[in-house]
């Protein structure tokens, strides 16, 4: 039997080294929890829509996505009976990263009348399918899969300038509007808008990992007047954009 030197083994780790760690993939593992009471979500759905990876929450919330690039990633989490949420979860490629998704509970909205006449086509629908009916509002700033794909070369920022939309002066990452302020001892303040993306409210979100190639339509309604009302929460200070991917 031969037997290899301490120096050989030496040599053989520092050559097969690099190589793992280039093809390092992280794991993202965590629990989903009620914000009210602690208590385990179960069958929550975790998904990251960008690279098509998606988990189901187990009976006592736990969930694991493997082989995750490294990087920041947009983390969406929903599960019925609850408010959906994401979050930019940053992953290094080396061992397994833990996170703690907390919904906040919603109860569940039903018609108190039967609606008898022809609805209004005002707002019909939150999804992308309803966007040519939103567009026919003229109540916001649309920029369509047209607009994305000859934009392909350009940074999202600027797609988003060059359609007129204000951004945050000091940061240059958010996305602010003007008029319908609710904050009336400091009306000349920018007001930021709320995000959505795939029809989920985003709770932090950076305008820096998106990119035109990736999407399919922007909507913009910079102020809480011109908001569909299917998105007009009491908690908003301001208008919406609403993103839209190509998934």
């Amino acid at each position: 039997m031969r037997l290899v030197s301490p120096r050989s083994l030496l040599l053989l780790v520092a050559i097969t080294a690099p190589a793992a760690v280039l093809s390092a993939q992280t794991t993202i593992s965590g629990v989903v929890r009620d914000s009210a009471t602690g208590g385990a979500v179960a069958n929550a759905e975790i998904l990251i829509s960008a690279i098509n990876r998606h988990a189901t929450a187990d009976g006592q919330g736990r969930f694991e996505i493997r082989n995750i690039p490294p990087g920041q990633h947009i983390v969406q989490v929903r599960a019925i009976g609850y408010r959906a949420r994401g979050e930019s979860v940053e992953t290094s490629g080396l061992g397994t990263t833990r996170v703690v998704f907390a919904l906040a509970s919603e109860a569940v909205r039903l018609d108190s009348v039967v609606v008898t006449e022809r609805p209004s086509t005002r707002g019909v629908g939150m999804g992308f399918e309803a966007f040519e009916e939103r567009r026919r509002t003229r109540s916001g700033i649309f920029i369509d899969s047209v607009d994305m794909r000859r934009s392909e070369a350009l940074d999202f920022r600027a797609v988003l300038r060059r359609s007129g939309v204000q951004l945050d002066r000091r940061t240059g990452t958010r996305v602010v509007g003007r008029g319908a302020i609710r904050n009336f001892r400091q009306p000349n303040n920018d007001c930021l808008l709320a995000v959505y993306l795939d029809g989920l409210k985003m709770q932090q979100f950076d305008l820096r990992e998106l990119h035109p190639g990736m999407l399919r339509a922007v909507e913009v309604y910079p102020s809480v007047a011109q908001t569909p009302p299917q998105y007009d929460r009491l908690d908003q200070e301001c208008g919406v954009m609403l993103i839209w991917t190509r998934r």
